[in-house]
């Protein structure tokens, strides 16, 4: 039995080291978009005679204030004494679940399933006949429409003050890396998902609340936006030293044409085997999430401050294609005045 014992204990600890060891990795892969461009930037400074390289601040989402995410819910009273009477409508628990202490304090995510679970009851207690208390029939009629017309508010409450969104979408420390590691295909479906359930649905709690941790975890709208304000930055400064040395540069010595030979493998090794994939992958990315972020924060209830979200989107992105384009035409540029072409 020890021997057993111990056996389990040191598998547990495999199995833990393991998960935190794929951790690390995924968080330092995230990472690792500054330290090429700053080993780039500092070959191509040693090559061409430029400034060498200096970090710069990243432009930050600004985010919405609490109070202008703040939505009025107005509560709805309803006589259940009447409902008890129905045969089969399940009314009545719904309710009282919701007025226990945790159902008070109920996550948006949990009120929009409280919600549209009760929208569904109310809808099933209105077809059920019974004669007896035909009063309770209109008064049910009446509260479903009423709750029908607040479901949109209680989705958009979710949209806007959920912690797992506002951290997936405005909050993160890491960068795009290029590839299936970035997530895209898990925050397209999570995004869609979320645009599903705008009209009430029979929404299983398990199923929305793996979609929000989803895009907690994977944080790739943040990640893209801090991606490309990073791009943009860094590659505005170089742009600024590469056109400089544009203006002096002819290759007509051998120690130039030496000197863009080694620049061309530079360019090769950093730019386009490292920081081209990643690009690549913000523009996909770019294509295929903003459109559904766009979708759901252009929604009716949803606060005017997220049109400042998206206008600031919708620039830093623009921005960096601007800014990247550039910096491949003045590559191109310099290779020309050799008579070189860029070589993979």
């Amino acid at each position: 039995m020890p021997n057993t014992h111990n056996k389990c204990r040191w598998s547990l600890t495999v199995s833990l080291l393991l998960v935190t060891l794929m951790g690390l990795s995924s968080c330092s892969r995230y990472q690792r978009l500054p330290d090429i461009m700053q080993d780039y930037h500092g070959r191509l400074a040693r090559v061409l005679q430029i400034p060498e390289y200096q970090s710069l601040s990243v432009v930050e989402l600004t985010y919405p204030s609490i109070e202008q995410r703040t939505l009025s819910i107005a509560p709805i009273t309803m006589n259940l004494r009447d409902f008890y009477a129905i045969d089969g409508c399940a009314l009545a628990p719904l309710i009282a679940q919701r007025n226990t202490a945790l159902g008070k304090v109920a996550s948006p995510s949990q009120r929009l399933i409280y919600e549209a679970q009760l929208i569904d009851t109310l809808h099933s207690c209105v077809l059920l006949e019974d004669a007896s208390v035909p009063s309770s029939q209109s008064e049910l009629t009446q509260v479903l429409s009423e709750k029908q017309a607040q479901y949109p508010i209680v989705w958009a409450n979710l949209m806007q003050n959920s912690l797992s969104l506002r951290s997936g979408l405005g909050f993160a420390q890491g960068y795009i890396a290029g590839g299936a590691d970035d997530g895209l295909i898990e925050t397209k479906n999570a995004l869609s998902y979320l645009l599903y359930i705008q009209q009430p649905q029979n929404t299983e709690s398990e199923v929305l609340e793996n979609h929000l941790a989803t895009i907690e975890q994977i944080r790739l709208p943040a990640r893209l936006y801090r991606t490309t304000s990073f791009l943009a930055r860094q590659l505005s400064e170089l742009n600024q030293h590469l056109s400089l040395f544009n203006t002096h540069f002819t290759c007509e010595t051998s120690r130039q044409r030496d000197q863009i030979v080694i620049f061309n493998n530079v360019m090769n090794q950093f730019f386009i085997q490292q920081i081209q994939p990643i690009a690549s992958s913000v523009n996909r990315s770019h294509q295929h999430i903003q459109p559904l972020i766009v979708s759901i924060y252009t929604q009716p209830n949803i606060a005017d401050a997220y049109k400042d979200v998206l206008e600031q989107q919708k620039a830093q992105y623009e921005r960096y294609v601007n800014v990247f384009r550039e910096h491949v035409m003045l590559l191109q540029t310099i290779l020309q005045k050799c008579g070189m072409r860029p070589t993979a």
